[in-house]
This record gives C-alpha cells, structure tokens and sequence, in this order.
C-alpha cells in the first residue's frame, strides 16, 4: 500500500510540474525588450477555458507561468494587450516525455487610430434572380501597409464601415467574420472591430453577401468604406441595370 501511494503521489506531482515561458518583445527593432508588462495565460481543458493566470514580464522581457497541468487533455493560450492591440500565441500542449513549452516570441507594434495606411481592393458581384431579387456579393481585400498595429477600439478610432443597401436580408457572413465585425442594422453597415496588424505582403480578406429587393432598373448603393481603394470591380449579370 505504501509503495502505491508513493507512485500515485508521484503521478500527480508530474501532472502539475508543467512550465511555459517565453519573450515580449518590439517588433520595430526585435530587440526592444517589453518589460514589467503584463502576460495572461488562459487555461482550456478539453478546449473549455477553465482557468486563467497572469504574470509580468522581467527585465529580459520573458515570463514564465509555472505548475502548469500537462495533462493531454489540457492546452494553453498565451495572450498580451499592447497599446490597445491584443495579441495572442498557441492554443500549446504538453508534448510526451517534456514539462516545458517554450513560446514563440510576441512581437508587438506600436499602434495606431488612423486607416490613412489601410488600403483595400475590392469586387463587388451583382447577381440578379428571375424574381424580383437579386445578391449582392462581396469580396474585399484589407492592406495593412504601415508599420503600426490598427487599433479600432479607442473613441477616437476611425471607423472602417462597409455599407450595406437598406431592405437588404439574408446576410450570409461567416462566424470567423462575425466576431471581428459588428452587423449594425440602423445605418445599415458592417463595422470592423478587430485590429489591423501590418503585413505588407499579406491581405485580409473578406467575403460575404446578403439578398436586396428590387422594383426599378437604376439601383442606388453606397461603396465608400473609408479607406483608399487600389482598384474596385463592379459586375452585373444584367446588362439593362444602372447602379
């Protein structure tokens, strides 16, 4: 019996041994150090958030969340908010055989209020149905060309607004979508409310549509968003429509 509760000690010891650690740093230089900045570690267990945990960067920048369970139902994420801007790194699990996760590194810009810097390239496809329906697909490309991190959150945020035609229904927008943007049914408009990280040479894309009524051949619509367009496309599967 003694040598069983010696062994089954041990196991538990060995569940809550793990250790995580890795650096915030600048990403302007990679080597301006973030320090006494605050870490969160969110805790999931069978992907369910069951916890959560907060530690401060040292003088080298790094953090460490220590007598983690490393268990391989139990995985983490890695969170920092930077200027307003969140950042995130994982989901991360113990592997067999190692009690420690060493992080990539979080590279954090400084950020910025402005879309002066966004720049989109945008497709708009105009469907028109046998009744009197038609639907309006987007696509849109989002440029981040600064070296700043867009932030929409503060008040003083420009907005970046798609608008979408009144009496418009039926939007079909994906959940990824829905949780960066906010679907305001007054205006109407969809508003972005994710952060714009740079990426020169990478685009985010959007795509969605939603169905319109229509009763005339001149249709009214409303394409300015509020960022400059390096092109935009319009198409029409009806000839005799004007928009």
């Amino acid at each position: 019996m003694r040598r069983f509760t010696v062994f089954y000690l041990m196991m538990i010891c060995s569940a809550f041994s793990g250790e995580l650690t890795g650096i915030v740093r600048s990403e302007d230089t990679k080597e301006t150090i973030i320090e006494g900045h605050p870490v969160r570690l969110r805790i999931l267990e069978k992907n369910m958030e069951v916890a959560g945990a907060e530690v401060f960067t040292d003088k080298n920048g790094r953090y460490v969340f220590k007598d983690l369970k490393s268990l391989p139902s139990y995985s983490y994420i890695v969170s920092v908010d930077f200027e307003g801007v969140p950042y995130f790194q994982g989901p991360y699990r113990f592997k067999n055989k190692t009690n420690k996760i060493i992080c990539d590194p979080i590279e954090v810009f400084q950020s910025t209020t402005s879309l002066a810097q966004i720049s989109s390239i945008e497709s708009v496809f105009i469907e028109v149905g046998r009744s009197d329906l038609m639907k309006i697909h987007y696509t849109i490309k989002l440029f981040n060309e600064s070296d700043k991190a867009y932030a929409p959150f503060s008040p003083e945020s420009e907005k970046y607004i798609i608008p979408l035609a009144k009496n418009g229904f039926d939007l079909e927008l994906s959940d990824l979508l829905r949780n960066i943007f906010e679907v305001d049914e007054k205006i109407p408009a969809l508003i972005l409310k994710a952060p714009l990280y740079p990426a020169k040479n990478r685009a985010y894309e959007i795509k969605f549509a939603y169905r319109l009524p229509y009763q005339k051949k001149n249709l009214e619509f409303d394409f300015t968003s509020g960022v400059a367009k390096r092109s935009f496309n319009l198409f029409i599967n009806r000839p005799h429509l004007k928009v």
